[in-house]
């Protein structure tokens, strides 16, 4: 096992003379990030090599994809050439008996590797960009200083790679010496986290080799994807204008249907899918006709938007009318006092949808004379019955006698227009007798209520 390490060492040694530290080429094309188009090219594997598709694709399309998914194809950004989808390395898990990584390790193939340590060029753009800002603003790094440094930390050699793609290949330092140390007894158990890994340096130069292949730079291809960038613009600007046509135009039907319902309801909102532009167009294409098209075929997706919606909100319309026409009917049919007849008014004046109101109006007149009508009748009755009952009480008072019962006791002495009762309800302090006058006098149903020695009747 020893033996094995000193000579992975020995070579290790060996690969690090003569090896240059400053930043290479591509190194600094990964130092700053470029202002990518919102178009991607895309890259493919056919046929058992790598060529480039003749297709421009909108980035809408294909964010969040992740290379773990990718077979053959791959989307990059504009015009950093840089993946277009995630690239971040993870791990995979091997144990005796037990293989986590068989999966990846059969689709090992293209810039797809597992390996025992991670390996700087699994380094997403982002990762790279961040270790070069930091080692600029370092001391230069010498190659006895990687030496010393891969000697003395043997396991910390890969983050040694941030010099540049030139130098990567020293971020597999620790890798062979885990393979040593793993094959020395392969029966011995252990249990290893292996990283799955995107290659970024060999992908930037397959597509950079292609697109300069092609269109003899990557500028001239950038170009072109700019000019596409700038008919998509176009189309979503299209797009979004009638996005918020067919959104306006829904709130103004709402409205509209909305005085129809009650505050517990609400109107239904029409949903609708927005037109897309296409997602990809041929990079040989003239982009003025591409635009015409699709301009062609956004215009026609939201007449038919427009056109369902109208209906929608037609069918809506007529069944809330419908509804409120009933209520108004019922409210009307049953409306019956001149109270309840004002309020139906009240309620149904603004929008009169069976233009009930003139009728709720005569009928409310009638209703307020057949009102008065009944309450002179009832005054009426009222007046007489009250004359009948003071007839009846001024014949009773004229005829009442010693003996008869009053509504405070019984008549104990009649002299003329003055009458003595025998107090039934007595108070402390006052007498049990009093002189009452004829007109004073109720008759024993009326009942008692003495205050103060003075006699009221109760009713």
């Amino acid at each position: 096992m020893h033996k094995g390490i000193l000579t992975v060492f020995s070579a290790v040694s060996l690969l690090l003379v003569g090896c240059s530290t400053s930043p290479s080429k591509d190194a600094i094309h990964f130092a700053k990030k470029q202002a990518d188009t919102d178009i991607y090219g895309e890259l493919r594997y056919e046929n058992g090599s790598y060529v480039l598709s003749p297709f421009f694709y909108h980035a809408k399309y294909y964010e969040g994809s992740s290379f773990k998914t990718e077979k053959d194809v791959w989307k990059f950004k504009i015009p950093s050439l840089e993946p277009a989808f995630n690239t971040s390395r993870f791990k995979c898990k091997k144990t005796v008996g037990i293989n986590g990584c068989e999966s990846w390790e059969k689709r090992e193939t293209h810039f797809q590797h597992v390996n025992f340590t991670k390996s700087a060029y699994g380094n997403t753009p982002e990762q790279n960009r961040k270790i070069l800002q930091e080692e600029a603003q370092k001391e230069p790094i010498t190659t006895k200083d990687v030496v010393t440094g891969a000697v003395a930390a043997p396991f910390g050699a890969a983050a040694l790679a941030v010099v540049g793609y030139s130098a990567l290949f020293v971020g597999a330092v620790t890798a062979p010496i885990m393979v040593a140390e793993a094959v020395v007894d392969p029966d011995q158990g252990f249990e290893r986290n292996n990283w799955v890994e995107f290659e970024h340096q060999k992908f930037h130069e397959v597509v950079n080799s292609l697109v300069v292949n092609e269109f003899e730079s990557v500028d001239n291809y950038a170009r072109k994807a700019k000019g596409v960038s700038g008919t998509y613009a176009n189309l979503y600007n299209s797009i979004n204008q009638k996005n918020t046509s067919v959104e306006q135009k829904g709130k103004e039907r709402i409205k509209e249907i909305s005085i129809y319902n009650s505050m517990s309801e609400f109107v239904p909102k029409f949903k609708f899918s927005p037109a897309k532009a296409s997602g990809k167009i041929a990079i040989s294409e003239n982009f003025e006709r591409f635009e015409e098209e699709e301009i062609d075929r956004i215009e026609s997706h939201y007449r038919k938007v427009l056109k369902d919606q109208n209906a929608f909100y037609n069918k809506a319309k007529s069944d809330a009318v419908a509804k409120y026409s009933k209520k108004q009917k019922s409210d009307f049919n049953l409306s019956v006092t001149s109270y309840q007849i004002g309020k139906f008014i009240e309620k149904y004046e603004s929008l009169d949808q069976l233009s009930l109101i003139p009728k709720a109006k005569v009928k409310l007149k009638k209703a307020l004379a057949d009102e008065e009508k009944r309450r002179v009748i009832a005054a009426e009755k009222e007046r007489l019955k009250r004359q009948k009952e003071q007839e009846q009480l001024a014949r009773w008072r004229a005829s009442v006698k010693s003996g008869d019962d009053t509504f405070c006791g019984p008549i104990i002495e009649v002299n003329q227009s003055m009458i003595k009762i025998a107090v039934r309800a007595q108070l402390q302090g006052y007498g049990n007798e009093a002189w009452l006058k004829r007109s004073e006098l109720y008759p024993s149903s009326k009942g008692c209520l003495n205050q103060n020695g003075r006699l009221y009747p109760k009713g």
